[in-house]
């Protein structure tokens, strides 16, 4: 790999971070759709189950469980189903962080201080620019949880940061 020398790398743990808690979010909608795939057998089971027939009281009582018994497994048969689909849009929130923040990685490497042509903005302009950028480093060197709150803040990546790359 060849270097520039006046290019800076910019080593941050924040996309492997977002990376993992995506992966963690999969599991997890996997295990839910595992869940609700083993539903319907549990329906079917007590079905069957109810078909049992004695000429008792008990009998009564042990239909009157098994009713009870489907209520919550109904229920939880849209829950986890919306759980699922909900850990699914987390995973995919959490990739695209992971991308802006190996985005964000790049423009910085490619870049060495200010955005080129800024330099001749006015004072307080420089100054906002300047603070942006460290703050976009600050935000990368930081946890992941910092760092997606840089980018919901900024709606993405500042555009005043990627056009200076140009």
């Amino acid at each position: 790999m060849i270097v520039h020398p006046h290019m800076t790398i910019y080593p941050s743990t924040v996309p492997a971070e977002l990376e993992r808690a995506a992966e963690a979010y999969d599991a997890a909608a996997e295990r839910l759709r595992g869940v609700l795939a083993r539903l319907p057998d549990y329906l079917a089971d007590l079905d069957r189950a109810k078909e049992v027939n004695w000429d008792s009281m008990t009998s009564d009582a042990y239909r009157s469980v098994l009713s009870l018994l489907r209520v919550p497994a109904e229920v939880m048969t849209s829950e986890v189903a919306a759980l699922a689909a909900e850990a699914d849009s987390i995973a995919a929130d959490l990739r695209y962080y992971a991308q802006q923040a190996r985005s964000l990685m790049t423009l910085l490497s490619l870049a060495n201080g200010v955005p080129a042509g800024m330099e001749a903005a006015s004072d307080t302009a420089s100054e906002w620019i300047e603070g942006l950028w460290q703050e976009s480093q600050d935000a990368l060197n930081s946890t992941a949880a910092r760092f997606t709150e840089f980018i919901e803040r900024h709606g993405g990546i500042p555009t005043l940061l990627e056009h200076g790359r140009r």
